[in-house]
């Protein structure tokens, strides 16, 4: 077995033993359908998601908004830059470029809008 296999292996078994701090959460990906050259607008259809286990860094504040990083393996989004939203316990952030992928884990930059 190569030491990447291993790698990843270890990597899925940290995020199971992580228990309740690797928690669930929904990455979101628009379904352009077609573009309305009139408004200048994409329409779309039903949103495809993906859900897996995340981790989530400490919460920092910039002017009127929440930044936090989330750390998801890679093996569960292999292309992040398909996702423009993910939703965690119930609240949905907008997913930030750049993301940081090592080819095991992926860490995401995400944002919302402070209430």
């Amino acid at each position: 077995m190569s030491l990447s296999s291993k790698i990843k292996r270890s990597v899925r078994l940290a995020f199971n033993k992580l228990g309740d701090l690797a928690i669930p959460v929904t990455l979101i990906q628009k379904n352009a359908t077609g573009f309305n050259f009139s408004t200048g607008e994409t329409t779309s259809s039903n949103p495809i998601t993906k859900v897996t286990k995340g981790v989530l860094g400490a919460v920092k504040r910039k002017d009127s908004t929440l930044e936090k990083t989330l750390l998801v393996s890679s093996e569960d989004i292999t292309d992040p830059d398909i996702y423009d939203k993910v939703t965690i316990l119930g609240v949905t952030w907008n997913i930030v470029p750049p993301c940081e992928n090592n080819g095991f884990t992926t860490k995401l930059n995400i944002v919302r809008e402070a209430t």
